[in-house]
């Protein structure tokens, strides 16, 4: 479980996000776009043979399609995409989608070896293409099946690139998504001697299945598992005879066209299709002749399918030269694949095969055409348009409007960094939710206010007299230290800029406001805040009282001199004391006219610098995995807001402090990650991310 041990101001934490390192994450497990048919079923379940919603407690048909060999990298692997999935969804209107881990399987009857470069551990090509199918899949609000795609399994058990290895690792990373069914054994050859061996081949998938089963069970108890049957998973008798023990377990019967058994499907036995074709088993030869491809012999199957409430996915998603691939045969690696692995298909693309699935597919799932909705929101001041709903990875533009005084800082796309440009253009394949922040106009630039790990941005320590100092990143404060001490404030000081070449431009007739946290480590000391040019001071060098512990402190200055300074600077003196010191969220901001107007020349004008009395009790938020606890001085009134990863607001809680600590607890929520937003006394002080375990 991950903890929040402190609450990150907003700054801090964009700073964070627009580094890259806050990335955007899954919707929150359970979550599914609306009309979906995650959002209409949810949670399946096996009952006696059907599958069935728990949402709804009605028999459940799911229909689809199968991704071909991941192992593959020529015709297979390339569609294992985001849009191609997302594009099945839309238009062919898929309940269903089918990755097949290529795993390498050499059973000892004959020469079953798959295509391409084979599954070698959960960092492999094959596993992050199975991975994209499956986060696609979530993101469509469809289900996914995650297929161990071999014919020798049950010897392929152990070892890091093992079966059981593979399935704790899915089971673990999709832990509470509804979304996933686990085959984990394709077709097994555990025999020769197809539905007529005693039992044998039954016997050893069984051994294997309890095993593999049990370790899913550790992360996932709910999601149904599919089990293959013998002699490429074609006799179910045995399945039939001798059940594994267990909860929403199904059991595998695959079929092409030269094979005549649809009869088993109507068996009294949880049976799931997860695989068949319109071509004979090699993928080739059509059931019938193009353009009538099945004819009245696959039309018998479908009919026994649909009868038995069969749920179903077809082989392949892929342009291989051969009559099983559901898009016509192009050359690997050409700008006719790169155009077919971002969905989008014409009539055109489709093999015979495809448009007859296709049509199948939308006539049995009758749901009317998605759209994907883009939620807009705004963090500070300002406003935001070009939301709404969109169609299948239509073009949007975002505009950002900054209110009087502010800028924007960038923009939260769902739930993750989306840089700062305005406007902000893409597609919209999936649900969408987009926030612009928007911070006060400050003459420090946003990622070198605050500082974070690794990172000084333009900020640098300065000698003079024989001083000599360093800055390092600790905890994402700047933590500075003196090596060598001089008899003067400045012979060691941080600044900002490092050069003339980048400076900050003060305005003249205006007063200006510096905020800053600091503390001392080990014993107090003190330090000088200066604003300069180049060759002036601007205002007095009234020095700060730093103490061990972190405080917020504040000095004003009129900006006298008798034209726009574009030369100016930020140093901090701390040369002629020892010991070190921290700082942290520094703003330097322009607040108004100057209360008095200096002449030409005159760079010293009246300072103060104190402590923030106003925050003597900083507001703090602290997450502990169930509930949050708040602090902050008396009578100062926070509001909580949790948003689920669409972007949709799931709790909202309302406390007025009073000096001590309030808890606001999460016990209504779903297990999930969750954006939860602050506001103190109205205004909005700070977002962060959260992940709550059940």
């Amino acid at each position: 479980m991950r903890r929040t041990k402190h609450f990150l101001p907003l700054t801090m934490l964009l700073v964070f996000m627009f580094a890259g390192v806050l990335l955007a994450q899954l919707p929150a497990p359970g979550w599914a776009p609306t009309g979906s048919p995650v959002a209409d079923y949810g949670q399946l379940k096996v009952v006696g043979r059907n599958i069935v919603s728990e949402k709804t407690n009605q028999p459940v048909t799911l229909r689809g399609v199968s991704f071909g060999w991941s192992s593959n990298t020529d015709h297979e692997r390339p569609y294992y995409t985001k849009r191609v999935v997302g594009w099945l969804a839309y238009d062919w209107k898929v309940t269903l989608v089918r990755a097949a881990l290529g795993v390498s399987d050499k059973p000892p009857h004959g020469a079953h070896q798959g295509p391409g470069t084979m599954y070698s551990g959960t960092n492999d090509g094959n596993a992050q293409a199975v991975e994209r199918v499956i986060e696609a899949a979530i993101e469509q609000g469809i289900y996914v099946i995650v297929d161990w795609h071999s014919h020798n399994a049950h010897s392929e058990l152990d070892g890091t690139n093992g079966a059981s290895e593979f399935f704790r690792y899915i089971s673990g990373k999709y832990k509470g998504y509804p979304n996933i069914i686990y085959e984990i054994y394709n077709e097994p050859l555990c025999s020769s001697w197809g539905c007529s061996d005693g039992g044998a081949c039954w016997n050893t998938i069984r051994t294997y299945a309890n095993r593999v089963i049990s370790t899913i069970r550790q992360n996932d108890p709910n999601n149904i598992i599919v089990v293959g049957t013998p002699y490429y998973s074609q006799c179910t008798g045995d399945a039939m005879n001798n059940q594994i023990s267990g909860t929403n377990i199904m059991y595998t019967l695959h079929f092409y066209c030269n094979h005549n058994f649809s009869d088993r499907l109507s068996a009294n036995l949880p049976i799931f299709v997860t695989e068949f074709g319109l071509s004979n088993a090699d993928g080739n030869n059509w059931c019938g002749s193009a353009p009538t491809v099945g004819g009245s012999y696959m039309s018998s199957w479908f009919d026994a399918m649909e009868s038995n409430n069969r749920s179903w996915a077809i082989w392949q998603v892929s342009t291989r030269n051969e009559s099983s691939a559901l898009l016509k045969s192009v050359t690997a690696q050409s700008t006719d694949q790169a155009r077919l692995t971002n969905g989008n298909w014409t009539a055109n693309d489709l093999s015979s095969g495809g448009t007859f699935i296709r049509d199948k597919l939308r006539r049995a799932n009758t749901r009317p055409d998605r759209t994907f909705t883009i939620t807009l929101d705004k963090i500070g001041d300002g406003a935001v348009s070009g939301g709404g709903a969109k169609t299948f990875c239509q073009t949007y533009t975002l505009s950002a409007t900054p209110g009087s005084g502010m800028r924007l800082e960038g923009w939260i796309v769902n739930g993750g960094p989306g840089g700062s440009t305005n406007p902000l253009n893409g597609e919209a394949c999936s649900e969408m939710s987009a926030t612009a922040v928007f911070f006060p106009t400050n003459m420090i630039a946003a990622g070198f206010s605050t500082f974070t790990t690794g990172s000084l941005g333009q900020w640098s320590v300065k000698t003079a007299s024989g001083g000599a100092g360093s800055v390092i990143i600790n905890n994402m404060e700047a933590a500075i230290s003196a090596t060598n001490y001089g008899t003067a404030r400045n012979s060691v000081r941080l600044e900002y800029p490092t050069s003339s070449g980048q400076s900050l431009t003060l305005t003249q007739g205006q007063r200006y406001r510096l905020e800053f946290r600091a503390k001392s480590i080990g014993a107090d000391r003190k330090i000088t805040p200066v604003v300069l040019e180049r060759n002036n001071r601007l205002n007095d060098t009234a020095s700060v009282q730093l103490i061990t512990e972190m405080r917020d402190y504040w000095m004003e200055f009129d900006m006298t001199a008798a034209t726009v300074t574009t030369n100016a600077f930020l140093s901090f003196y701390y040369g002629n004391e020892q010991g070190s010191w921290v700082i942290d969220d520094i703003n330097l901001r322009s607040i108004g006219a100057a209360t008095s107007q200096g002449t030409t020349g005159n760079y010293r004008d009246p300072v103060s610098v104190s402590h923030a009395a106003a925050r003597a009790v900083p507001f703090r938020a602290v997450f502990n995995g169930k509930a949050f606890v708040l602090a902050g001085s008396m009578g100062q009134r926070a509001e909580v807001q949790v948003f689920d990863m669409a972007g949709r607001v799931r709790f909202t809680k309302n406390v007025t402090l009073s000096g001590g600590s309030a808890k606001v607890s999460l016990d209504r929520l779903p297990a999930g990650i969750y954006t939860v937003r602050y506001k103190l006394d109205g205004k909005a002080f700070g977002h962060e991310r959260v992940m709550l375990e059940r």
